[in-house]
């Protein structure tokens, strides 16, 4: 590689880690779908996952490959609308009876990382990352210090450089290309994705480059709560390599031909725990997260408050969420009291189950951490 050459590389994969500041970076969303790839139900798709590890990987980090360029595929690869595409795709071309054919084998792994992309961030953001701007601060735009960057070299230190889980060009780029096409019509092309697998293999070798005792050391400096809870903390990567397991669940069983399937999902804070005081935060509200898409639920979040007659009462609150997300959370419009009891009321139905249930579930407000 001629010095030009080199030069432009390593400018091109800076712009690439600085283009998506304050989410979790590449290298930490593989770590969460390693984690998920543990503790999937089915042995069938454990086995799948394991042995078509490559494709999983480049999968996990494929969506934030397009940002550098401006490509919009880079966005809409993140939600369940392109997810559901996707997965549509696949289906035609591998129907339960294909599902053992390494071609087949290879899309759903690689289906199963671009869909744990999405849900991770909104678990990651909400819930860590939100708490994590509160108390080590925002941070800044700049390469060598914005967040993403800085988890992604704790990860490659904590995980001794993570070369077991090292991002190669194997995506399926002429179907992830059909999926992307009835989203994005004429604003997408296959070089756009091709491009964006590049960023990213380029950016995993350029990041591991970097890590030593000595940046860790410094690194460790910059957000020392992030540093001392993502991988443990809530949101963090094992509490969502939980969560993706339970979505990676879902789409198996649908790929299999089962729809017929009770929803999976979780909620924070657990039952009896706390919640914070800042609803600004995600840490600051009642959070449910599904294991398939919010456009397949109908569902009501209601917000009471224990009265001192021992009562609950209904208070005015505000719903955070997309449609095409995986995860919902309901706040008090006021924000919450210290030392007051409050309890969600979850009510939700899923589209062709005909299910009709109920959730309850309390905490008391309390600063966090």
């Amino acid at each position: 590689m001629n010095r030009f050459s080199r030069v432009r590389w390593v400018l091109l994969v800076s712009l690439c880690l600085a283009a998506k500041a304050f989410s979790a970076g590449h290298s930490v969303h593989i770590q969460m779908s390693k984690k998920a790839v543990e503790l999937v139900s089915d042995p069938a798709l454990r086995s799948i996952l394991q042995e078509y590890k490559a494709q999983w990987v480049i999968g996990s980090g494929l969506p934030d490959g397009g940002y550098l360029n401006g490509y919009p595929y880079a966005e809409i690869s993140h939600w369940s609308k392109f997810h559901r595409s996707y997965f549509s795709q696949i289906q035609k071309l591998c129907p339960p009876e294909k599902l053992q054919l390494a071609e087949c084998k290879k899309l759903v792994s690689h289906f199963m990382g671009m869909v744990a992309h999405g849900v991770e961030d909104e678990i990651y953001d909400n819930l860590l990352m939100s708490l994590s701007d509160q108390v080590d601060g925002r941070g800044g735009d700049h390469l060598a210090t914005s967040k993403d960057t800085i988890v992604d070299k704790y990860a490659i230190y904590d995980y001794q450089g993570a070369y077991d889980v090292h991002p190669t060009a194997v995506s399926p780029l002429d179907v992830v290309y059909q999926a992307l096409q009835p989203l994005l019509k004429s604003k997408v092309q296959r070089s756009h994705i091709e491009e964006g697998q590049g960023n990213i293999v380029a950016a995993a070798v350029w990041e591991r480059q970097l890590v030593n005792p000595f940046s860790n050391l410094m690194d460790s400096r910059l957000y020392p709560w992030l540093r001392q809870n993502y991988r443990d903390g809530i949101g963090g990567i094992n509490y969502t390599g939980i969560r993706v397991a339970r979505v990676w669940d879902y789409y198996w069983a649908k790929f299999k031909g089962h729809d017929q399937v009770e929803p999976h999902f979780s909620v924070y804070p657990e039952p009896g725990g706390v919640v914070g005081l800042n609803t600004s935060i995600g840490r600051g509200r009642f959070i449910f997260i599904a294991d398939r898409p919010l456009s397949y639920f109908y569902r009501e979040l209601e917000l009471q408050k224990l009265m001192l007659d021992g009562s609950w009462q209904e208070i005015a609150s505000e719903n955070y969420y997309r449609y095409d997300g995986y995860l919902h959370a309901v706040y008090p419009s006021k924000g919450f009291v210290a030392g007051e009891q409050y309890r969600a009321i979850l009510s939700y139905s899923v589209d062709g189950l005909h299910y009709d249930r109920e959730l309850v579930w309390n905490a008391t407000a309390a600063s966090i951490p």
